[in-house]
């Protein structure tokens, strides 16, 4: 496989969103029958796991838009990260709908034919409720340094996944930024890191007892994304969802760039924490 074969494989999909097909439709439509799907309240399985969502989404979402803001390439896997823009129609009951926007990303790997076979989508159209936006929004600091390594966004993830604990994930990110690193909440908000901490924070306030598991990760010169689970039980307030005491996984992600001294010099974070309320894994996480 090369490069190349592997863009024009995330092509096939993206042609399908540009004419009419929803998000994980036109995923569906592009990939092979036998494609292995992470869905994002951590069940995995054949594409037909994810029908509920699409008509999930179908319902809330009618007129959800995407716009594809950078695209990471490897030998065998393709990052397209995402910006995901729609009227929220349910359940919201707003005339007119509210209007969303948040950030996304939806990985894919590629086998030898240049078909999609494993996908990880991680998507949240509605992110701005569970996560509100920041009222007063300031001009988001820049990025800068010299780009890092392969070696150095490796040891950098490798950091990151010895927590065990939200908390302990969270301080780590805080400690391992740079102290201009431009961070880009899952609601759209772009900022310093402390927006990745109020996102979290309302996570652990939902699920206190929530914990982390890190899943993988892919890398691209300075250019990485870790993948994680999240589970703990619902015992706090998320979004409209009331407390409901139930056992819940959702899948994440955390993208970024690392600079020549190791340290994370922009963030983008992926989370859809509400993915296993909504849509129960068929077999509840354990304890």
């Amino acid at each position: 496989m090369t490069v190349e074969q592997v863009r024009a494989a995330f092509q096939r999909w993206y042609s399908l969103v540009e004419s009419g097909s929803d998000v994980l439709t036109a995923l569906k439509q592009a990939s092979a029958p036998e494609c292995i799907v992470h869905s994002q309240n951590g069940d995995v399985g054949i594409m037909r796991i994810v029908d509920g969502q699409i008509a999930q989404v179908r319902l809330a979402f009618p007129d959800l838009e995407l716009e594809v803001d950078h695209l990471m390439l490897t030998e065998d896997r393709v990052l397209a990260q995402l910006t995901l823009e729609g009227s929220a129609v349910i359940p919201f009951r707003t005339t007119p709908p509210r209007r969303l926007r948040s950030i996304g990303a939806l990985m894919a790997r590629i086998d030898e034919r240049a078909e999609i076979v494993e996908t990880w989508p991680y998507l949240n159209p509605g992110a701005a409720v569970t996560f509100p936006t920041r009222t007063k929004v300031s001009a988001p600091p820049q990025p800068s340094g010299t780009p890092g390594t392969e070696t150095q966004a490796r040891a950098l993830c490798a950091e990151w996944a010895r927590a065990i604990t939200v908390a302990e994930f969270v301080q780590r990110i805080v400690t391992t930024s740079a102290p201009n690193c431009l961070a880009h909440a899952t609601n759209g908000d772009s900022g310093r890191v402390d927006l990745l901490e109020e996102e979290f924070a309302v996570v652990s306030s939902a699920f206190p007892d929530v914990i982390v598991e890190f899943e993988g990760a892919a890398f691209s010169g300075e250019r990485f994304i870790s993948q994680f689970m999240l589970t703990g039980t619902h015992r706090g307030p998320l979004g409209i969802m009331s407390p409901s005491g139930r056992r819940a996984s959702s899948t994440g992600a955390i993208a970024g760039r690392v600079d020549d001294s190791g340290r994370a010099m922009e963030l983008w974070v992926y989370l859809a924490p509400g993915m296993g309320l909504l849509f129960p894994r068929a077999q509840e996480p354990r304890e």
